[in-house]
């Protein structure tokens, strides 16, 4: 299962960086359905999504998995000053 999960994570970042968002948010969210402790695709999912909640809600999950992870501090801390 672990190297499907990483097939599919690799293959998501790829859309992530090409037009196609909406399937990036697709395989970001099976990917964190299968693998809830999946930090990194927990910080994609929350750089996909348009609604500011939910965003907050995907790096805090992030960092609830990896408490030391310095950038995910910095993308929840901004996400949270646009709610302000």
């Amino acid at each position: 299962m672990d190297n499907e999960i990483d097939a599919l994570l690799k293959h998501a970042i790829d859309l992530a960086y090409s037009v196609d968002k909406r399937e990036s948010y697709k395989l970001f969210a099976k990917i964190v359905r299968a693998d809830p402790e999946n930090a990194l695709a927990w910080i994609y999912l929350g750089a996909l999504v348009d609604i500011i909640g939910k965003r907050v809600f995907c790096y805090q999950r992030a960092l609830k998995i990896n408490p030391l992870d310095g950038q995910t501090k910095k993308l929840l801390s901004a996400a949270e000053a646009e709610i302000k």
